[in-house]
């Protein structure tokens, strides 16, 4: 019979199109009844509950039968009771045949002792629609269901009015994510979000973390740039169904770039001389150890000393000292136009030059020779410093070190034997 109790063909109709079993089941006997079924059965009478369900569970996937054995028994829905879940509903997806089916266990629970359990058909658009209020939270967000076993998804949108679902199921993920690419992502990003979005990756990633996101910038339809996030989860790992959810995060990343920038602002000022904007003593120190560490320990280290600066701030003045000394800094930089170099200060009239893709003596020697010679022109305003020069002394890694500590020692050393043989020279030896 298709239904236990005689009830209006219309009815019956009305059910049979919803609903696939409706069960009354008594939790203190372990002992249920049928109230409706869509199929023949022979008697309404159920004598044992669990040992049923056990059997009525046949078709689910292993992972969601064991969960539900365990709610579904006649302790299980007690124990929902008495945590105040009187009213709660279970759904599974299962195989029926090729295709992705979903099942919905109503519960509603009286008193501890009566539970009321309604099977029914989830049609697609209800799955998706449930999916998306539990999902897509934000105006204009968007949702993707992507059946990864078969290479197939769902896209649903979230706009003010409501969640809107498109129910028809396309074919090719793939090759719908490579169309979306090239159409709305950025360039600088294109190529590493395919490798990001590629569905053996995606799975990998859930393997390993339950959320799996990133952001990209994007173009939106109007050509203005965008930020979104992309967020994959499992909603079922079992049937490889898995959630992609697209949504805009342009003012949160604005606003965190925007601080990116004044940290870094703020970083670089700290390791900046004030008066001449080079590197400060401790950062000096600091760039070149890096640059040797990730340079195979190669390059040319120039200590430079100015000479007679002391002389420049008692007859001008330290004002005119101040500016001498980032004109100073200037010729370095013009000197080295083209050349990839830092310039740190590390002492009041003492400067560090390091050139990590200068090796050889000679080509140090050339960079050292045009400082010396300029730095006799400097002047500011009508003062000419004819008295002012440099003695400077080279280092070559890794000949006279691997380290900026040894190479700075060497290198002031032949600083000092230059100032001792006459001032406005270099020494490399």
């Amino acid at each position: 019979m298709s239904a236990v109790t005689t009830v209006p063909t219309s009815l019956l109709q009305a059910l049979k199109a919803v609903h696939r079993d409706i069960f009354c089941v008594d939790l203190k006997q372990n002992t249920a009844n049928y109230l409706f079924s869509e199929q023949e059965i022979d008697t309404a009478t159920i004598p044992q509950w669990d040992s049923f369900f056990y059997e009525y569970s046949h078709f689910m996937f292993e992972k969601h039968r064991n969960q539900a054995l365990a709610i579904m028994s006649c302790s299980g829905l007690r124990m929902h009771y008495e945590t105040g879940q009187e009213r709660f509903t279970l759904e599974y997806p299962y195989r029926d045949g090729k295709e992705q089916r979903w099942l919905s266990f109503n519960v509603v629970i009286e008193s501890g002792v009566i539970a009321y359990v309604t099977v029914s058909h989830a049609s697609q658009d209800e799955f998706l629609r449930k999916l998306a209020d539990r999902y897509v939270h934000n105006k204009g967000d968007e949702f993707v269901c992507i059946d990864a076993m078969n290479d197939r998804y769902i896209v649903m949108d979230g706009p003010e009015s409501g969640t809107q679902v498109m129910t028809n199921i396309c074919i090719g993920y793939k090759a719908a994510m490579e169309r979306y690419v090239k159409r709305y992502v950025a360039e600088e990003d294109a190529a590493w979000i395919l490798e990001a979005a590629n569905l053996t990756r995606v799975k990998e990633e859930l393997r390993e973390k339950k959320l799996y996101s990133f952001s990209c910038g994007e173009e939106d339809e109007h050509g203005q740039y965008v930020r979104k996030l992309w967020q994959y989860r499992y909603y079922d790992e079992v049937s490889q169904i898995i959630l992609l959810r697209r949504m805009d995060i342009t003012e949160s990343y604005k606003e965190q770039q925007k601080l990116m920038e004044e940290l870094h602002q703020v970083r670089e000022a700290a390791q900046r001389d004030s008066l001449t904007g080079v590197f400060n003593h401790k950062a000096t120190g600091e760039r070149i150890s890096q640059e040797l560490e990730h340079n195979d320990d190669c390059g040319a280290l120039l200590f430079l000393d100015l000479d007679n600066f002391k002389q420049v701030n008692d007859i001008f003045g330290h004002q005119a000292g101040d500016e001498a000394l980032r004109r100073a800094v200037g010729i370095m930089r013009h000197e080295l136009d083209g050349e990839i170099y830092y310039i740190g200060r590390i002492g009041g009239d003492e400067f560090v030059i390091f050139l990590p893709h200068i090796g050889r003596q000679d080509a140090a020697e050339y960079y050292a020779h045009r400082i010396c010679y300029n730095l006799q022109t400097l002047s500011v305003g009508s003062h000419s410093f004819h008295q002012l020069s440099a003695s400077i002394g080279i280092a070559i890694a890794p000949h006279d070190g691997r380290t900026y500590g040894t190479l700075l020692r060497r290198a002031d050393e032949r600083a000092y034997h230059a100032k001792n043989s006459g001032k406005n020279r270099y020494a490399s030896r």
